[in-house]
Formats: C-alpha cells, structure tokens, sequence
C-alpha cells in the first residue's frame, strides 16, 4: 500500500532507462509497445482518411434526408392543399348554385304566375262575352215567349177580345171620322154580331161597310178605303209590340 513516506524514493519512470537497460523483459516490451504505437498510428491514419468519406456519406444522407422529407412534405401540403381547395370549390359551387337554383325557381315562378293570370283574365274576358252573347240571344227569345204567351191568354178569352175590338174600333172612328163613304171594316166572322150590337149606330152614322173576313183573328180588325188600309189586327200588335221590346234592347 503506497503511503506519504514512500514519497522519498519515487521517481520519474523515463523510456530512456528501459533502452539502457540490458534486461530481455524490457526489450520486449519495449518492441511490443513500438508495434501496437505503429498500429494505432496506421489505425488513425486510416480513420483521418476514412473521415473525408464519412462525412461525405452524412452529407449525402442529409441531403437525401431533406430532398425526401421536402418532396413528402411537399406531396403532403400539395394533396391537403388540394383537399382544402376542393372543399372551397365545392362549398363555393354549392352556394353559386343554391342561387342559381332559387333565383330560376323564383323566375319560373313568376313567368307561371304571369301565364296564370293572363289565362284567368282571358277566361273572364271570354266568359263575360259568352254572357253577353247569352243575353243577346236568351232575352229576345224570353221575350218572344212572354209575348206570345200573352197573345195566347188574351185568345183564350173571348170576352177580352170583344173589349178588344171595341175599343179599336172607336178609335179608328175618333181617328177618321171624315174618311169617305167607301169605308169597309173587316173583322173576324165570329165578331160579327158583337159588332152589329155594340157599334150599330157609329157604323150606321158614317156609313162604315161591316165585312167578315175569316184572315182576320178575332179581336182584330182592318179598315179599308180605296186609298188607305188600317191594320188593327192582333197580330199587328203583336208585331208593333215586339218591335218596340226589341228597339229598348238594342
């Protein structure tokens, strides 16, 4: 065990002392300490002329390193570009074509309102004249029918007649009092003695010529000169009535 009072004796070991030294041991190891001295100096010669290359090999692998992680980041950044750029066009195009969408809704809407409204009027229009024509040919007719439905109550009652004729005749009698002798009043043969009972002396008096005319309805009567002819027949008046309905409606 080495203490403080070995100090004194300790000194240096130097290699000169083994070369001096005639000991076989310290030659030896003297010779092998050369050997493994010129081996490690080779080793390091061939690791300092290895370095150039090792380094090169980092160098390239670095590189490739960065060229590889640039091109799949570039990949990657170029797809989630694209995906992020699709998404956008789609949600654009969606929007752009959502209004599209309702703005041409929205105009076929309006066009079919329109064609709706212009049918409708039309349909009014034409339904208004197809009243008009109705009322052109349904009320002439309704007349007509009044008309004849009364002619025909007035027929049915002979005692209506007779009051009828009468009174036609008195007018024509107030109206021509001065017509001349050749007077003839036609009347119906079945009114003849109502008329000799009633009017003989207005007859007598302006020397009227009583004539039964079977042409002639009953309650009718016509009065003839050489010049003039007065139609007092109940077809006349019928006509004459008719006539004046007819003339209101248009």
């Amino acid at each position: 065990m080495y203490s403080s009072s070995d100090s004194n004796y300790w000194q240096p070991l130097s290699l000169q002392d083994f070369t001096l030294s005639n000991s076989p041991s310290i030659a030896i190891i003297e010779e092998d300490s050369t050997v493994e001295m010129i081996e490690a100096s080779s080793l390091m010669n061939e690791t300092e002329e290895a370095m150039p290359e090792i380094t090169f090999d980092l160098e390239r692998l670095k590189t490739e390193a960065t060229e590889q992680g640039y091109h799949e980041g570039h990949t990657l950044g170029q797809q989630d570009g694209f995906n992020v750029g699709k998404q956008l066009g789609h949600d654009q195009g969606y929007q752009e074509g959502l209004k599209q969408g309702i703005a041409q809704a929205e105009q076929q809407f309006n066009e079919e309102k329109m064609k709706l409204s212009q049918s409708m009027a039309s349909l009014l229009a034409n339904f208004q004249q197809a009243l008009n024509d109705l009322d052109d040919v349904i009320i002439p007719q309704l007349a007509d029918v009044a008309l004849v439905a009364a002619q025909k109550m007035v027929s049915d009652l002979p005692k209506s007649l007779h009051m009828q004729l009468k009174k036609s005749i008195q007018t024509l009698i107030q109206q021509f009092p001065l017509l001349p002798d050749s007077i003839q009043l036609h009347v119906n043969p079945d009114d003849i003695g109502y008329i000799e009972t009633i009017l003989s002396d207005e007859l007598n008096k302006y020397h009227w010529q009583l004539v039964a005319d079977p042409t002639i309805d009953a309650g009718g009567c016509k009065l003839l000169s050489d010049k003039n002819e007065i139609d007092v027949t109940l077809n006349s008046k019928w006509q004459t009535l008719r006539d004046v309905v007819n003339g209101e409606r248009s």
